[in-house]
Order: structure tokens, then C-alpha cells, then sequence
């Protein structure tokens, strides 16, 4: 598995910040998480509060021919992956913002809505995200990497 560097994170970080990519790569750089982890996310999961600032993993997103359907993670149980305070400050701003968009449209976001999600509030499906991440990179002079499946 090839990672980026620090200065090269850095990098990736600060081109996707004004996109729909940046949280999922961000709770995938910080938290080392894989891209069926970060899909199946609802608000319920994320504990971001001064003491506790955690989010819960208990499924993961598979993409089939009959569409997406959520198992256990490969380890069959669910963990706690505690969040730096940055990256706390990045998703408490991730979710002001997506309330705003999804109120717009008349969706009144919940604890079982998704944390990673289309502006329509429904779920990014793991081919998405992957062509999405395929797109941003070949618009950067970063190497080319896999998002961790």
C-alpha cells in the first residue's frame, strides 16, 4: 500500500477543501480509515463534543451489482477511532454546512443522516467516491494512490 508524505498530504488536503472530497479524505489521512468504512457514516456515529470526540465504525459499504448494502467491518466488530481536535473543527463546520444545504432542499437533517453524502442528503456509492478520487488526483501532480478500500 503506497501512502503520500507529509508535505504531500498537505498538499491533497488544501486542493480538495473546497470539495465534497475533503472529509472523506480527512477521516481517511487522520483517522486511517477505508472508503467502505467512511461511506456507511450517520451523524449518530460522530460524537464530537469537548471530552468525547470519537466516531463509531460498525458497517461498511460494499458496492454490488444489486447496488449498496452495509456488512460488519472486516474485523466483524464494530471500533471507536478518536478524532484529533482539528479534525473535530473540520467536521463540526462539514455539518453546519451540509444542514444548510440539505435545509435549502427541504431536508431536515438527523442522527441517521449521513455524514458523507450527495447534496440530496442520500449516500456517496463506493464507485463514486473512488471515480471522484480518480478525477481530483488527475488534477494534481501528486502520484497516483489507491483510496484504501
Amino acid at each position: 500500500m503506497l501512502a503520500y508524505e507529509v508535505s504531500q498530504t498537505a498538499t491533497l488536503l488544501e486542493r480538495l477543501r473546497p470539495t465534497r472530497m475533503y472529509i472523506p479524505v480527512l477521516l481517511a489521512v487522520t483517522c486511517g480509515l477505508r472508503r467502505g468504512e467512511i461511506l456507511p457514516f450517520r451523524w449518530r456515529h460522530v460524537e464530537l463534543g469537548d471530552n468525547l470526540r470519537r466516531l463509531t465504525i460498525e458497517h461498511s459499504a460494499e458496492q454490488t451489482d444489486d447496488g449498496m448494502r452495509y456488512k460488519e467491518p472486516k474485523s466483524g466488530r464494530a471500533r471507536t477511532v478518536t478524532l484529533s481536535a482539528s479534525t473535530v473543527a473540520e467536521v463540526k463546520a462539514h455539518r453546519a454546512r451540509q444542514a444548510e444545504e440539505q435545509l435549502r432542499l427541504g431536508i431536515r437533517p438527523d442522527g441517521e443522516s449521513f455524514v458523507i453524502a450527495q447534496v440530496d442528503g442520500s449516500p456517496f456509492q463506493p464507485r463514486s467516491l473512488a471515480h471522484e478520487w480518480v478525477r481530483v488526483l488527475s488534477k494534481t501532480r501528486l502520484p497516483r494512490i489507491r483510496l484504501r478500500h
